[in-house]
């Protein structure tokens, strides 16, 4: 199969997943209602949403520069360029397919070898889903046991921070036992295609010797400082974009809702997350409001929210893109056919 047609079958897989998500966050609700809720709303509150979502941009920059700076210390403007238009891919392709944008960005033109960005984005991603995973814990921990469906989701909450905690330990295990990581990954792929073997195995072995530039001593409470920073602001642009439509939510419900939405957005869908970002949003707000205050203004607040999020991430993107740390024809390249490999 051709990478074109592999990339259509994804496509076509995405928005199959993301219309029966979508359908099950607004089942039983007229969208009539739910678009009159939404025209009703006071969208003032756009602006201090949109200041904390740059704020929220900001220390993503300065967190992800905290993570190569073993590696390279990475000027502040190439990675500010490459963080907005690469977050800007992640949305608005299927399946995640513009994580590999930012490290195909940032290693274009600097003495910074892929691997080591990439490395510094899967460890970024598994601090961020062992953080989002817990809080999602302790905020159904916070909430009145008697809720119905809590337990259900403290289960998931778990068993997602638990499939991290294990992708880690993979990580490290790896890191540990890196002949024999790179052995397997050949001996395994071998029987399928020589050269993937091959070219997989030499990229494995990049990317474990790039772990060992991951941030330690000083560099970890930082580290976790910055992260517990990025949540926070979050969840509190959550909480105040959720009073454009005359939802109150408390401390602990916006962290809730910020937790299924991380789970809901973790299932591949189609572009911008559609469906399963809205899924999460209305899962969310259904156990931390009773159902007399939520009805169609929570698929709006779910379609208002994904509809800011997205429209920002794309604007600054867009901003980004004439930056002249940016190429345009290799981010379609990294994101569409994969980077080569680089060591």
């Amino acid at each position: 199969m051709s990478v074109a047609s592999k990339r259509s079958a994804q496509a076509l897989a995405g928005l199959s997943v993301s219309a029966l998500a979508w359908w099950a966050a607004a089942r039983g609700i007229s969208w009539r209602a739910a678009w009159d809720a939404a025209r009703d709303g006071d969208y003032r509150f756009l602006v201090p949403y949109a200041a904390l979502f740059v704020a929220i941009h900001l220390v993503r920059v300065l967190r992800w520069r905290l993570l190569l700076g073993p590696v390279n210390r990475v000027r502040f403007r190439r990675l500010n360029a490459a963080t907005a238009v690469g977050m800007m891919a992640v949305q608005i392709l299927p399946f995640r397919m513009g994580e590999l944008a930012r490290p195909t960005l940032v290693a274009d033109g600097v003495r910074l070898p892929f691997a080591a960005a990439l490395s510094s984005v899967v460890v970024e991603r598994l601090v961020d889903g062992l953080s989002a995973t817990l809080l999602l814990v302790l905020a159904a921990l916070a909430l009145p046991p008697e809720l119905p469906g809590l337990p259900v989701v403290r289960a998931a909450g778990l068993a997602a921070f638990a499939a991290f905690a294990a992708l880690t330990g993979a990580l490290a295990l790896a890191w540990w036992k890196r002949s024999f990581t790179v052995r397997l990954t050949e001996r395994l792929l071998r029987p399928i295609s020589v050269r993937l073997a091959e070219r997989s195995s030499r990229v494995v072995d990049a990317f474990i010797e790039a772990l060992r530039f991951a941030p330690g001593g000083a560099r970890v409470p930082l580290l976790l400082v910055l992260t517990v920073a990025y949540w926070a602001l979050a969840a509190a642009s959550i909480r105040v974009l959720a009073m454009a439509l005359g939802l109150h939510l408390s401390v602990a419900a916006s962290a809730l809702v910020l937790g299924t939405v991380v789970l809901g957005v973790m299932i591949p869908a189609g572009p911008a997350m559609v469906g399963t970002f809205q899924a999460g949003v209305v899962a969310g707000l259904s156990l931390a409001l009773p159902a007399f205050e939520l009805g169609a203004r929570g698929v709006a607040f779910a379609n208002v929210l994904w509809g800011a999020q997205v429209g920002l991430q794309v604007a600054m993107g867009l901003l980004f893109l004439a930056s002249p740390h940016i190429r345009t024809g290799l981010l379609l390249r990294g994101c569409v056919a994969g980077p080569g490999p680089r060591s």
